[in-house]
């Protein structure tokens, strides 16, 4: 691309669509990466700010994100088809990371909203220590440090999808602050059956244990973009209630987070 051509990116917002040019630049500062996620991440903590002033009535809040993440995909796919006509590598390259981290932030919305509306999904007998294993080894095959301890037999009826939602969302913040998790299952008083994700991070202040599962609560340095949007926990712990069960988390003895899922009547059928 020669320094005086320009780049159109379509931004949607408010209902129109807007063609914004962009302008590549030399300098780290204005890039077209820099440029483009500044225009989509603007829009989404926009939808955000609105949100969090609805928090009152969670039908109109989660009816808001859906809507928010739906304006956001197309253009973000319309930006990445366009991104392949940079001829710039290296630019091409980071400008591409850039939109894949606001796909994932409007998929986590997209997540969310699905999670606060209880969608229903067909309930079936899962054996669990095998989702277990199967979910570790997908970990360990993308060089992520995940280990399975304390497994046994136990069929629990469930919604598969939604659980395996419910692990991977606990395993990635899991990896995210402390660079490994360790999954074990244990049996509960009153035929109740937990699986916890466990490591050996910073952990959290007691007063935050609670709240950090609300959506949008980030605890931690501001509110970039690139750091996510606090919807993870809250995703798993809408999910959580959708099987009746119920999502925790403590602070282990000598370091580290333990989130705890717990899921009733593991030998009860559907």
């Amino acid at each position: 691309m020669r320094s005086s051509e320009m780049l159109f990116l379509p931004v949607h917002c408010h209902n129109h669509d807007v063609t914004a040019a962009v302008s590549p630049a030399s300098g780290a500062g204005g890039s077209i990466a820099a440029r483009a996620i500044e225009m989509a991440s603007g829009w989404l903590r926009g939808g955000r700010k609105r949100t969090a002033a609805k928090v009152g009535d969670p039908r109109t809040s989660t009816e808001l994100l859906a809507s928010v993440s739906h304006d956001l995909l197309t253009p973000i796919t319309r930006m990445k088809l366009r991104a392949e006509l940079i001829s710039a590598c290296a630019v091409q390259q980071k400008f591409m990371a850039d939109l894949d981290e606001v796909d994932g932030l409007v998929r986590s919305i997209l997540a969310y909203a699905a999670s606060a509306h209880g969608r229903a999904e067909a309930c079936v007998n899962v054996e669990l220590a095998s989702l277990l294993r199967c979910l570790t080894l997908d970990y360990r095959d993308s060089g992520k440090d995940v280990e399975l301890s304390d497994t046994f037999p136990a069929v629990v009826p469930t919604q598969p999808r939604s659980l395996r939602r419910i692990l991977t969302n606990l395993i990635d913040n899991a990896l995210k602050y402390a660079g490994a998790a360790e999954i074990a299952m244990e049996i509960n008083e009153g035929a109740s059956l937990s699986i916890r994700v466990l490591d050996r991070g910073p952990g959290l202040p007691e007063e935050h244990l609670r709240t950090v599962i609300r959506p949008f609560v980030r605890l931690g340095s501001g509110s970039n973009v690139a750091e996510g949007l606090g919807l993870g926990l809250a995703t798993a712990s809408n999910l959580a209630h959708a099987l009746s069960g119920s999502l925790s988390l403590s602070n282990r003895e000598g370091g580290g987070l333990k989130a705890e899922l717990r899921l009733p009547g593991y030998r009860q059928p559907c």
